[in-house]
């Protein structure tokens, strides 16, 4: 038995000095340790077909209602996550939260394909590093029912109109979603420049809007599936919501055009500290992603801007424009962009948005 006991322990060590030498942890690792923290419908095979092909199978998914119970799932199950799907501006919020290391460039095969302007979208301390792997952008914007009066669509006022009592509707998947209708309905088009005034007016918009019945649901399929059993005609969501909710059989369109203006923001992939999975894999997963392959997909199915812009140069100028995705530089810039704010706005944001979704 001791022979047996040394000859194994030799063994070990061996093993131990050679994935050592490769540089690779010496646990086990494999697809069935690589769980990814997406938005719904983000899971779906099309976003990451790479991935399938060269590991043979899709990794695991937890599919979070906000960036906030998304955050609490990493704090409260350490080494469990490996990937994050999150908005630019939560950046330096997850980063205090001690759970981002950044990303490796060179091993981002598309990354010199990632449009400049959203790789910019980085830490607000400037240390160089790459948090974000930016993966989508697109607008919060009027979703209507074809057919609306459009005195409605004038102006976002209209979500508190008396008139549309318990036929308005709002998307609650994070702060910033309810807050950019509300700002941008008193006029805001640049968080940086907020005040006092304009935030307690502000303030006083959510309120109205809770009581005038608005319809909360926390992603663009539970709002389609609510828009279509309550009868919504105005809802605050994103372009896939009405994507959704005509495949549903219920007619539903959105607009650019109102006279205060749109919300836009980008999102990507974080990288979370953990050392039980292969980074391997998880830079496997984003290659895939944002893979120039994913762009039509993105675009034509869920009328968001794919982050790829060569993949992007490959769609008709029809759809771009379809979606608003056709001058998107201009029109990132001329609306309330969702962009990070200071320590003192986030936590009044954060109240107000619990205070609405209660």
């Amino acid at each position: 038995m001791r022979n047996t006991g040394y000859f194994l322990s030799i063994f070990l060590c061996i093993a131990v000095l050679v994935m050592a030498m490769a540089g690779r942890p010496i646990y086990a690792s494999s697809v069935d340790d690589l769980y990814i923290l997406e938005w719904d419908g983000l899971n779906e095979p099309l976003f990451y077909s790479n991935f399938v092909k060269k590991n043979g199978r899709a990794p695991n998914f937890t599919i979070f209602r906000d960036e906030d119970e998304a955050l609490d799932f990493v704090l409260k199950n350490p080494n469990k996550y490996g990937v994050a799907n999150i908005c630019s501006y939560n950046i330096d919020n997850w980063l205090k939260a001690g759970v981002l290391k950044p990303w490796n460039v060179k091993k981002l095969e598309n990354w010199q394909q990632i449009f400049r302007e959203f790789q910019a979208q980085q830490s607000q301390a400037g240390d160089g590093n790459v948090y974000m792997v930016p993966h989508y952008f697109s607008y919060a914007l009027s979703v209507y029912k074809a057919g609306l009066n459009k005195k409605y669509l004038q102006n976002l006022q209209s979500f508190i109109d008396p008139a549309l009592r318990g036929q308005v509707g709002i998307i609650a998947d994070g702060y910033y979603t309810p807050i950019s209708l509300a700002l941008l309905a008193v006029g805001v088009k640049d968080v940086s420049k907020l005040t006092d005034d304009q935030w307690a007016q502000a303030k006083e918009f959510l309120k109205k809007l809770k009581n005038n019945g608005a319809v909360i649901a926390t992603n663009p399929s539970e709002m389609a599936d609510i828009i279509v059993d309550k009868n919504l005609k105005l809802v605050w969501a994103f372009p896939d919501t009405a994507i959704k909710a005509s495949s549903l059989g219920y007619d539903m369109k959105f607009s650019f055009n109102n006279s205060e203006g749109v919300s836009s923001y980008v999102c990507g992939h974080f990288l979370l500290k953990n050392d039980k999975v292969s980074e391997d894999l998880v830079y496997d997963y984003v290659n895939a992603a944002n893979h120039q392959s994913v762009s039509s997909y993105m675009v034509n199915y869920w009328g968001w801007g794919h982050s790829n812009k060569v993949g992007m140069s490959k769609i008709s100028k029809f759809d771009l424009l379809e979606y608003g995705l056709d001058d998107y530089d201009n029109r990132i810039r001329n609306s309330l962009f969702q962009k990070p704010v200071t320590k003192e706005w986030l936590t009044k944001f954060q109240d107000a948005y619990k205070d609405f979704i209660k």
